[in-house]
């Protein structure tokens, strides 16, 4: 049996309990002896140390970091463990910035395969303590603050997000129109806005304010929250479509076209319809984004997300620790058994 550990965080890990459960299960008749690791991901050399502990020689990390915390990818990696996927899926596929970077560099935005996008930073400003000594009954973080005319949301530590107005925003960004803005690290569109009015705003920066409250360990640094990074990107003309292709051991495996007639966002875990779409069915412009992602990325599992613009399905984001759900839902395969035979195959030089 070939030792192995298969990385979630606590609230991942309840969350896809029967998948993680069908991974271990289904590694046994392949000869795959893998252990489940709940992680802290504020500590990554705690999760390497488990990693040791346990003699692994193969990893598989299925909850994604923090894009100001070493990759635990790559420190497994340093460990000598052979990780499923790279750090270098890792890094790219998890910070949305990263993801259009590699795909301008590769020249996916010459050839109109890729939505323009920018980094923004949202920095917290930390008010006088007279002010916060002045406030009747104490504050806590999630309270708002009116100060000089403008509203602040309390995040703890003497900082506050400041709620920027859509035309400060507009002003900032030098756009005259609505836009998307997504937290860099964040993931199953739970950080993904349209911010076209005052509402959208004032919501988008609520959220953003909460996983600050949320994950305050990982934003202090030295009692100072570090700012948190987004990109802003400019709206395909037909939203509420996307399309996932599931690439397993450089080849597609599926892909499902997911749909939402009440909101921008078509994320099946949001609430999206989701259609099986033939592999044969597939775009000129995807097959080239498939093959420039397999061939210089080397990922093992991984979803391509593509949107619809001017006419072509163009490269959204790269899916690191991918959801099967969809698979289930809407096909007959069964994406544990392929993912386990493909890990298999792997460790044993291509044999099973």
């Amino acid at each position: 049996m070939i030792k192995g550990i298969l990385f979630y965080k606590t609230e991942d890990y309840e969350r896809n309990k029967w998948f993680a459960n069908e991974i271990v299960s289904k590694g046994k008749e392949y000869g795959l002896d893998i252990e489940i690791g709940i992680f802290n991901p504020y500590d990554i050399n705690e999760a390497v140390e488990m990693a040791k502990k346990t003699k692994a020689s193969f990893a598989l990390v299925r909850s994604i970091g923090f894009i100001n915390v070493k990759n635990l990818n790559q420190a497994l990696e340093e460990a000598g463990l052979r990780v499923f996927n790279n750090s270098m899926i890792s890094r790219i596929a998890n910070n949305k910035m990263e993801t259009f970077l590699w795909a301008k560099k590769s020249g996916l935005f010459e050839k109109g395969l890729v939505i323009n996008s920018e980094q923004i930073s949202l920095k917290p400003t930390h008010m006088p303590k007279l002010l916060l000594n002045n406030q009747s009954g104490g504050i806590k973080p999630g309270d708002v603050l009116n100060f000089e005319a403008s509203e602040y949301i309390y995040l703890g530590e003497d900082a506050f997000l400041k709620y920027l107005s859509y035309e400060d925003f507009c002003s900032e960004l030098e756009r005259e129109t609505g836009f998307i803005m997504k937290s860099c690290d964040g993931h199953g569109g739970s950080e993904v806005f349209y911010i076209n009015d005052e509402k959208s705003c004032k919501e988008a920066i609520s959220v953003i304010a909460q996983s600050y409250i949320k994950d305050k360990q990982i934003y202090l640094n030295n009692n100072e929250f570090l700012p948190k990074l987004c990109v802003v990107q400019d709206i395909c003309d037909e939203i509420g479509i996307d399309m996932r292709v599931y690439v397993l051991g450089g080849k597609v495996l599926a892909a499902v076209r997911r749909d939402s007639k009440v909101s921008f966002k078509s994320n099946f875990s949001l609430g999206g319809s989701a259609t099986y779409i033939p592999k044969e069915n597939l775009s000129c412009e995807q097959k080239f984004v498939i093959d420039l992602i397999v061939d210089n990325l080397k990922p093992d599992f991984v979803g391509i997300d593509f949107i619809r613009n001017k006419g072509k399905w163009v490269l959204n984001e790269i899916e690191d620790a991918v959801g099967c759900r969809m698979l289930y839902q809407v096909t007959e395969i069964d994406p544990v058994k392929l993912y386990v035979e493909y890990l298999a195959t792997e460790l044993n030089n291509g044999d099973l």
